[in-house]
């Protein structure tokens, strides 16, 4: 009996000197892991960022966060090569890719991804070489292989947009500041029964000298075609700070004046139906006009400024017009008459108001196609 217990206590003590071992070899497992896992992922990363056709990128560092589900890139660099250079187009501080732990409650695997103090750099231009805007880079493949699951939350902080006319031009042309905005529930995880677009996004920032700019609206990515519902709003936008703009595009130079720029629209079915509201107050534009200079672009400076002139509202010092724009998303017609109507109304009937006036809903879009 006595040794039947021996034995049995000898076996208890082997197994629990078993587990003890695996235990401790599990735990060496995970620290090295732990140890080795920021450098395979930091080399995944350099190696999707230099497979990207026509951009060479890099990164400073990672953390990982295995109870978070998470690692994090900080120091992001991607430019864009043009040749033989290098022109900046991205950069972020820091990049945090998590897996989204209350939609995993709900029974979706799903990630969410962070971007702290990222700024791009666009430039617009006339020769297709000199462009950059992004447009040629498939970036949703980008993000799938620097991340495994689909993301349903998108966070933008503290970011910035630089947008110059062209590419020799300082970039701040027009610039963007304080940019923080949330995409949520892009893959419909949170969708009520009944619910047209479930997925939201608000974004908020300061354009130019400080005019506050936000964004708000939903949508719907996974419907046979994209549906959505957004208002934009931007108040006191400087207008002298927008002449790079204006002597580009309309050969007409401000002195002072502020505007405001209130745009809503829809889209459902390839359908689009909305407007763009401009109000514009004290303005003040002189001619461009040089001596030698084309009479045509004479007489356009000459123009507009009496046009400015005689459809201000001279109550409220303001000149606006509301442009609405209606038809297929490759096929979009401004309605001109509209246009010039509401521009009669602002100067001598009723002031347009600054603000967005909720005329325009994804349900009489839809209406209207069925």
């Amino acid at each position: 009996m006595k040794n039947r217990f021996s034995k049995y206590l000898s076996g208890a003590s082997r197994r629990k000197r078993g587990l003890a071992i695996g235990l401790l070899a599990l735990l060496l497992v995970l620290l090295g892991a732990r140890v080795l896992a920021p450098s395979l992922i930091r080399n995944h990363v350099n190696g999707v960022l230099s497979d990207l056709d026509g951009y060479n990128g890099s990164i400073e560092d990672i953390d990982l966060s295995l109870i978070r589900g998470a690692y994090r890139v900080d120091g992001l660099i991607l430019n864009k090569e043009h040749g033989g250079a290098e022109q900046p187009f991205l950069e972020v501080r820091s990049m945090d890719l998590s897996v989204e732990w209350l939609a995993l409650f709900k029974g979706a695997l799903v990630g969410e991804l962070v971007l702290e103090e990222p700024k791009l750099s666009l430039v617009v231009s006339d020769r297709k070489e000199r462009e950059q805007l992004g447009d040629e880079g498939n970036w949703v493949e980008t993000v799938q292989a620097l991340f495994p699951f689909t993301l349903n939350r998108f966070e933008v902080k503290d970011g910035a947009v630089d947008w110059a006319l062209e590419e020799d031009s300082p970039l701040g042309a027009v610039a963007v500041r304080k940019l923080n905005g949330v995409a949520s529930d892009i893959t419909n995880v949170d969708r009520k029964q009944g619910e047209a677009l479930p997925s939201q996004v608000r974004a908020s920032g300061l354009l130019g000298e400080g005019a506050p700019m936000e964004l708000e609206g939903s949508f719907d990515l996974l419907a046979e075609s994209l549906e959505m519902n957004l208002d934009f709003q931007c108040e006191s936008i400087h207008l002298p700070y927008l002449n790079p703009i204006l002597e580009n595009y309309a050969n007409i130079d401000v002195r002072s004046g502020t505007l405001g720029i209130f745009v809503e629209w829809a889209v459902s079915s390839g359908e689009v139906d909305g407007y763009v509201k401009f109000l514009a107050r004290d303005i003040d534009v002189f001619q461009l006009g040089k001596e030698g200079g084309n009479p045509l672009s004479a007489l356009w400076d000459a123009f507009a400024g009496f046009l400015i002139t005689i459809t201000e509202n001279r109550s409220k010092d303001q000149f606006a017009a509301k442009v609405p724009f209606k038809g297929k998303t490759s096929d979009l017609k401004a309605g001109v008459l509209p246009t010039i109507g509401s521009l009669l109304q602002n100067a001598f009937v009723r002031a347009l108001e600054g603000d967005v006036d909720g005329s325009v809903s994804l349900a009489d879009l839809q209406a209207e196609g069925d």
